[in-house]
């Protein structure tokens, strides 16, 4: 957790009304917001365990088809998970749906332009990640223009902001496991030939060309952030 996703979501998560945990993990925002609101309903995937879940309202399901009515909830927030589902506009959708009008939608995604993305895939290629329960590569990367291609015909758009942006304690720590492997430096040589290699487009189609995007100063900066933090309102 982080300073400033706390922050953020401390600021919008509302006293009274109910809000949704859209991929909970291991409860460690729940925990935090309880503070707040205890009208909380945590949703995952996967069952983080009884010790966790007796504590919490949690449901076994996919935030790719949410077991909710319309209009449900208040304010729905989902860290580090859109990034992981290949069909993310359905779950933009679902997340519109199941949220009230007014209603507002938080979300942490890793940027695409960010130094964290090349050392995150070149941990995962060469073996060194350290974090098993997420050693996947991400469907999806984002930039401030992907964000707005993505939820321009359901949300509007209130914020977007970047943290952590150092990543030399992150490099430092994928040196030092490439330096433990006799063919290290091959690896990282490899990747990046493969890199050069593919041809993918990343690019959502624009649906919507009349929705001006943030091009300032500061948003550009915030593209080499770890994640983004967005707000949207419906």
């Amino acid at each position: 957790m982080t300073s400033k996703v706390i922050k953020s979501l401390m600021q919008n998560v509302p006293e009274n009304g109910f809000v949704l945990d859209a991929g909970c993990g291991n409860f460690q925002y729940a925990n935090v917001i309880k503070k707040v609101s205890e009208k909380i309903i945590c949703l995952d995937i996967t069952n983080p365990g009884k010790d966790l879940t007796q504590d919490n309202m949690f449901l076994l399901g996919s935030i790719e088809k949410l077991p909710f009515k319309s209009n449900t909830f208040d304010f729905i927030y989902c860290f580090s998970v859109l990034q992981f589902i290949e069909n993310n506009p359905s779950v933009i959708k679902e997340l519109y749906r199941v949220l009230k009008p007014g209603g507002k939608l938080l979300l942490t995604i890793p940027t695409r332009n960010s130094p964290f993305r090349v050392i995150r895939e070149l941990e995962i290629y060469l073996g060194v990640y350290t974090y098993p329960q997420f050693n996947v590569s991400h469907h999806h990367y984002y930039s401030i223009k992907d964000i707005d291609k993505l939820t321009c015909n359901t949300f509007q758009l209130e914020n977007i902001k970047g943290y952590n942006y150092n990543f030399i304690p992150r490099l430092f720590r994928l040196l030092l496991g490439v330096s433990k492997q006799r063919k290290g430096y091959l690896g990282v040589y490899r990747y990046f030939s493969e890199q050069k290699d593919k041809r993918t487009d990343e690019n959502y189609n624009n649906q919507n060309g009349d929705r001006s995007v943030r091009t300032s100063v500061t948003s550009t900066i915030s593209g080499f952030a770890y994640h983004y933090i967005v707000l949207l309102k419906k």
